[in-house]
């Protein structure tokens, strides 16, 4: 299996597309978080953890799925693989964190495989809605545990795949829009 240059081309743009939106709509919510909590940044590394690192691992995944997509000469719906498996990871990083000794409910550690991929492939558009529906719960000593298991999955897992979702449907409109339609060789 090999990929030809027009293809190659063509995951080439179309993962620019996305790094640009995406990095565009992490600004975005990034100045309305500032704005609406006025936190700000003090120091240079505290952007540089908080803002391009988790967008390094997003652009990875992306372009190592997109790829594997290509491969598979399915350029129809290779913008759309990697919103349908963060959606199926989100929720079953949700699933393996739920417990039901005293009822159910989502319970983690913040040093948790879980819950630092989710950190890592959150959006701050997507956080604007934590300063405005703040998430009560237990964050002591090191447990994450929310007061509420349905309030968390729709911040963390339905909030964050529809931010996907709609990422990918504008990336594709954007690369038809500049780009005109691609078509397969």
């Amino acid at each position: 299996m090999k990929l030809a240059f027009s293809e190659l081309k063509y995951v080439s743009r179309l993962s620019l597309v996305w790094l640009l939106l995406n990095v565009l709509l992490n600004i975005t919510g990034l100045f309305i978080t500032k704005i609406i909590s006025g936190s700000s940044y003090i120091y240079l590394q505290s952007i540089l953890r908080d803002f391009t690192h988790p967008l390094f691992y997003q652009f990875i995944m992306f372009v190592a799925i997109t790829i594997i997509v290509a491969f598979l000469k399915n350029f129809k719906l290779s913008n759309y693989i990697f919103p349908a498996l963060q959606f199926l990871i989100f929720n079953i990083l949700f699933l393996t964190g739920l417990k039901f000794n005293g009822g159910m409910h989502f319970e983690s550690t913040f040093t948790d495989f879980g819950i630092q991929y989710m950190s890592k492939f959150g959006q701050y558009l997507v956080d604007t809605f934590y300063l405005i529906y703040p998430m009560p719960g237990m964050f002591d000593e090191g447990m994450f545990i929310p007061a509420s298991t349905g309030m968390f999955y729709l911040h963390w897992v339905l909030l964050n795949s529809v931010y996907y979702f709609a990422l990918s449907w504008l990336t594709d409109a954007t690369d038809k829009f500049f780009f005109g339609k691609y078509t397969e060789v």
